[in-house]
């Protein structure tokens, strides 16, 4: 595989702002930790893996008054793999923050997004086979609409979002200097290869939109059950890149109805992680599945899963998480 072969470029999104039922709820803050996998296919050598990097996400989120709030985040994931022939490594990371309006039942974000991809991967039985290290960084700028209404036990939800994506890739090639002819090839001392550094830079643009579906169970004790779905479509437009292609994760809506006694649990931002890797498809599908317990008051359990669907590799992926809100 040449180094420009097989584009992959990271980055992480926010997918939309989930609305309010109504304008009269009880402002609250949030605190999410989850822990989580991921997917990513990877090739090396005419050689297919496939990483599942897993690792922790804590998103914020604040409510500045009845239409404005704040959210921030953090992600990393890492993963290494052992074949036959190389071992792999990949380690990703990715911060961002946003910023989310609310008017009845329409709500808008804005969201910027930094993420880091390091992936490296070396030949174990062949020597004289170059080792490769990428590198990537990309900035995200994302811009969303939603609208929400409840019908019934039901909440749905429609959204729209575009982003914009930059980023800059190194790519590192060691590999062993030939040995004369007729020689074995002998143990190479510390910087007796060949180097190369190459370096790329790109933009990506893409639109999705998403329809979610999600019921709420009150129980005693102010607890409760939410169950949630949603299914979202999202095309990639190709700006520098030669090669663009698609992977990624979402969730789906953390907005129950009201609950018993009044008391409304609208966790309005989503606040599960999206890093997304393009890998594959410019255009492809996902079905996101959530489920909620509300444990009192304040904390909650999270457990979330999604496949991807039409693209190349359709992956599944999950979350768990715990949250506080206050």
């Amino acid at each position: 595989m040449t180094p420009t072969a097989f584009h992959r470029v990271y980055s992480r999104t926010l997918l939309g702002c989930w609305l309010v039922l109504s304008t009269s709820y009880s402002a609250a803050d949030s605190l999410n930790l989850s822990y989580g996998q991921l997917n990513q296919p990877y090739t090396y050598l005419d050689e297919d893996v496939s990483f599942r990097p897993v690792g922790p996400s804590l998103v914020m989120s604040f409510e500045l008054n009845d239409n404005w709030s704040i959210n921030a985040d953090y992600q990393q994931w890492d993963d290494s793999l052992l074949t036959d022939s190389s071992s792999f490594e990949t380690e990703l990371k990715g911060f961002g923050a946003g910023v989310n309006y609310y008017l009845d039942n329409w709500s808008f974000g804005l969201s910027y997004s930094d993420s880091s991809d390091e992936t490296s991967a070396q030949s174990i039985k062949r020597p004289n086979i170059r080792n490769i290290f990428e590198h990537t960084d990309a900035q995200s700028w994302s811009l969303s609409a939603g609208y929400g209404w409840l019908s019934g036990e039901l909440f749905y939800n429609v959204s729209m979002s575009a982003q914009w994506s930059d980023y800059r890739r190194e790519t590192r090639l060691t590999q062993p200097k030939a040995p004369p002819p007729g020689q074995n090839p002998p143990p190479q001392p510390s910087g007796q290869v060949d180097k190369t550094r190459e370096f790329e830079n790109g933009d990506i643009t893409s639109l999705s939109s998403s329809a979610s579906v999600a019921r709420y169970w009150p129980l005693a004790d102010e607890r409760g059950v939410m169950l949630g779905a949603m299914f979202s479509w999202h095309h990639i437009f190709s700006g520098e890149s030669v090669f663009v292609s698609h992977s990624t994760r979402g969730n789906p809506p953390r907005n129950p109805p009201p609950r018993a006694g009044g008391s409304n649990r609208n966790n309005r931002q989503n606040s599960g992680s999206n890093l997304y890797s393009a890998a594959g498809d410019d255009s492809y599908g996902q079905l996101s599945l959530y489920l909620s317990f509300d444990l009192n008051a304040q904390w909650t359990l999270d457990l979330d899963t999604a496949v991807d669907i039409a693209s190349d590799d359709n992956g599944v992926v999950w979350s768990f998480g715990v949250g506080y809100m206050w």
